[in-house]
């Protein structure tokens, strides 16, 4: 007897990607969080520490077709956990950057080049196997993941404020080993 499954599995694949794109964009997002502390405990300009971030987003748009590019040749359920850990590497070496050029490779390099593929890009050719219909229904929920930015960034500045910028970091880097690691692997 062929039972129908209670629910679809490409809904627990939104569920998975939802969970990966909040953390990897809350971590990229909460830069804004760490900036002042940053700024207060080194003492560069704010161009240049504001500069972290803009090559940050400069890396993830030019990084994002050769993301794509990987996904194409290797497929999402090897390139997305392989590159959730490279996220989790770049966050936690960013707690120990001592020159701001430190931060310009760690954040705005390598966190950049993982974040573009653990993103939008391999999300949604995984999503493009598993939905036909309520295709633009499931891209949306993975997409709404940007709201969790904003959660993780009130959670980032907690961890800021009690414990230090440097910390922060490295349960940063923790809770994407610990969450987001298990669920695509």
């Amino acid at each position: 007897m062929n039972r129908k499954p209670l629910v679809f599995y490409g809904w627990v694949i939104v569920a998975v990607g939802f969970c990966t794109l909040a953390f990897a964009y809350g971590v990229r997002f909460s830069f804004s969080v760490f900036y002042r502390a940053i700024l207060d405990e080194f003492g560069w300009s704010r161009a240049d520490t504001a500069l972290i971030f803009s090559i940050n987003i400069i890396v993830y748009g030019i990084t994002a077709p050769l993301a794509g590019a990987l996904v194409d040749r290797f497929g999402p359920r090897k390139i997305i956990p392989a590159f959730v850990l490279l996220l989790a590497a770049a966050t936690a070496a960013s707690s120990l950057s001592q020159a701001i050029w430190h931060l310009y490779l760690l954040y705005g390099v390598i966190l950049a080049f993982a974040t573009s593929c653990v993103g939008s890009v391999p999300h949604v050719a995984l999503l493009s196997n598993w939905f036909v219909k309520k295709r633009a229904t499931a891209f949306g929920l993975l997409l709404a993941a940007n709201a969790g930015a904003f959660i993780l960034a009130s959670l980032v500045e907690y961890f800021i404020l009690h414990i230090g910028w440097r910390p922060a970091f490295l349960i940063l880097a923790a809770m994407i080993v610990v969450i987001v690691f298990p669920l695509v692997a």
